[in-house]
């Protein structure tokens, strides 16, 4: 059986860790359309050293047939390109942020992007999401000594925002006050209607994540980790990161 292998890149902001995982379910879908098996190159990125499954490979020894190919997330015409790929029958060595299809198998696109996964897709991502031994004690010690959680039961607030720090927009690090401020009574609101629940904030942004802890962190079940946020598809930029 012929074998498709993902690469990840440590060059590129314009590839985040989810723009990978996205990527991997649209390649898993055309392994499984295309009798291939899907590997991920562990060699390829430092953060596969904390996760731990069968699809991770080290692929030391690529094969000359391999084809070498970087797909930029254009949606409909990354699908044409996959398509005429994997019809190759060749062995695949690939980097792509690539839209999945939807549960119906049609190719998708900005417009709708979210589309649904199949419970076989969305168990796919947890697979490769898996923890390894180090990785789970050191989530473990979080939710012990930084969240504080006693109960298994907490909300996420995840706010994707500019920061020129994590290369996230990275062509501006202005923000504006009217904005965040809305966003910090929006998440005051929702603290408020909803005092019996323990509420975790995730946030891209360093320099804004601050702001809003330093207005919401009198609130008892509000919870927010200020550690040093980075972009890890570009840590080959920057690599004190």
């Amino acid at each position: 059986m012929r074998k498709c292998i993902h690469v990840y890149t440590q060059k590129s902001h314009n590839q985040g860790f989810a723009d990978f995982i996205r990527g991997s379910i649209c390649l898993y879908q055309y392994c499984n359309k295309y009798n291939y098996t899907f590997y991920i190159d562990q060699n390829s990125h430092p953060v596969f050293q904390y996760l731990q499954h069968d699809f991770y490979i080290n692929d030391t020894n690529k094969d000359q047939n391999l084809i070498i190919e970087k797909i930029r997330p254009n949606p409909l015409d990354n699908h044409k390109k996959l398509t005429k790929l994997f019809k190759c029958n060749k062995n695949i060595n690939i980097c792509t942020s690539a839209l999945y299809l939807d549960r119906y198998g049609n190719p998708t696109g900005y417009d709708n992007v979210y589309s649904e996964l199949s419970p076989e897709y969305k168990k796919f991502a947890k697979t490769i999401l898996q923890p390894n031994e180090y990785l789970e004690k050191h989530i473990n010690k979080i939710f012990n000594e930084i969240y504080q959680i006693n109960s298994p039961e907490y909300s996420v607030i995840h706010l994707r925002l500019p920061d020129i720090e994590t290369g996230v927009e990275e062509k501006t690090d202005i923000y504006n006050p009217y904005d965040i401020n809305n966003i910090i009574d929006n998440i005051r609101n929702i603290l408020i209607k909803n005092d019996n629940t323990l509420h975790i904030l995730l946030c891209s942004s360093n320099t804004q994540g601050k702001m809003i802890n330093e207005k919401l962190n009198n609130y008892s079940n509000f919870k927010y980790w200020d550690n040093n946020k980075v972009h890890i598809g570009y840590v080959g930029e920057k690599p004190n990161h």
